[in-house]
């Protein structure tokens, strides 16, 4: 069985893109294929055939939009379909508690990038921020690609306690330094969503990342003898300091080594590949230990992480753990897959 690894990042917008995307892959049926990328933003959005779907085997890391396991994996993909990434509400399902608890905010205004990802990354924060107590109120969407971020920071309201952002690729780069020249950061703290200040984009920013705060499955910093010698080796390797990127790929390939092991290397008998890969724990990944629920969705440690300056470097400092985090947090199972999937307009901005 050939390894197939797949870096597109392409949202279908037609059946006739998607079926040209099937040409391309067709040489991959019957065989594994990783995705390390934004899982909503590739072809399996389109579910429309599903009989294709079920001849090929795919590994799948990264996040993972709850739409999509909810209306695509249990109805098409869960007989091949692994995942040992993470849903992109479930870092800030336990953030948004915490920061009220803990911070002490009590209004919150949320800036996140206008699609998918953005929405469920603000939807799992507000649900938990409120039920703590907290409230959230306003939300703006600037559309990706965005390079001007000045229309949308000369709305927020100045009477908020803190601002959650949600950046991605290249805004993680822009947002910072706009909301640091437009007077916010002594004014209101940054806090966000843990791609907004992962490890890659460090080398390109300055002081205006010092103090925010991101929830996420990975820090650099955190302080076991597992990651420090994987911080060690990646840097040795490739001159920089590996982010949950550069570690969810590595825990991926590691869970695929664990799988093929357990099959004694017949990885070309599918289903029992695949059920051994639902079977891996992972104990020692640099991340942490990692095994799947019974929906085929990781339970795994959130970090909630502080950017510091240490030794002239930007770390995403751990301070503080939430062990073993399942996608549903601390709600039934069969209750939150009964909600709505968070969207642009859910929940609702009741304190808006």
């Amino acid at each position: 069985m050939a390894i197939y690894q797949s870096m597109q990042r392409v949202r279908f917008s037609s059946l006739d893109n998607y079926e040209k995307f099937k040409v391309v892959f067709a040489d991959v049926r019957h065989h594994l294929m990783t995705l390390p990328g934004f899982l909503h933003l590739t072809w399996w959005i389109h579910p429309q055939d599903p009989t294709w779907h079920n001849e090929v085997s795919f590994w799948t890391s990264f996040e993972a939009l709850k739409d999509w396991h909810l209306n695509t994996y249990h109805k098409h993909a869960k007989e091949w379909a692994v995942r040992s990434g993470w849903t992109s509400s479930l870092p800030n399902h336990p953030f948004g508690e915490w920061v009220h608890k803990s911070l002490g905010y009590k209004r919150v205004v949320t800036v996140a990038m206008d699609y998918a990802f953005g929405w469920e990354q603000v939807g799992g924060f507000q649900r938990t921020f409120e039920e703590a107590g907290g409230q959230v109120v306003q939300k703006l969407w600037p559309p990706l690609g965005t390079t001007d971020f000045g229309p949308y920071l000369a709305q927020i309201k100045r009477d908020a306690d803190a601002v959650f952002a949600v950046m991605v690729a290249a805004s993680s780069l822009r947002f910072p330094k706009q909301y640091q020249d437009a007077g916010l950061k002594a004014r209101l703290p940054l806090i966000g969503g843990g791609t907004t200040f992962d490890e890659f984009v460090f080398p390109s920013l300055g002081d205006e990342a010092i103090g925010a705060i991101t929830p996420l499955i990975y820090s650099a910093a955190i302080d076991t003898p597992v990651n420090k010698r994987f911080v060690k080796e990646f840097r040795t390797k490739y001159r920089k300091v590996p982010g949950y990127y550069a570690e969810a790929s590595y825990t991926a390939a590691r869970w695929i080594s664990e799988g093929a092991k357990a099959v004694g290397g017949n990885v070309e008998d599918k289903d029992k590949f695949l059920a051994a890969l639902r079977k891996v724990e992972v104990s020692d990944a640099p991340r942490g230990a990692i095994k799947l629920d019974a929906y085929g969705n990781p339970i795994q440690n959130i970090y909630v992480r502080k950017v510091e300056k240490k030794d002239g470097e930007l770390w995403n400092t751990v301070i503080h753990t939430f062990p073993s985090v399942s996608q549903f947090w601390k709600y039934k199972p069969e209750e939150f897959l009964k909600q709505p999937v968070y969207d642009r307009n859910y929940p609702a901005c009741k304190y808006c």
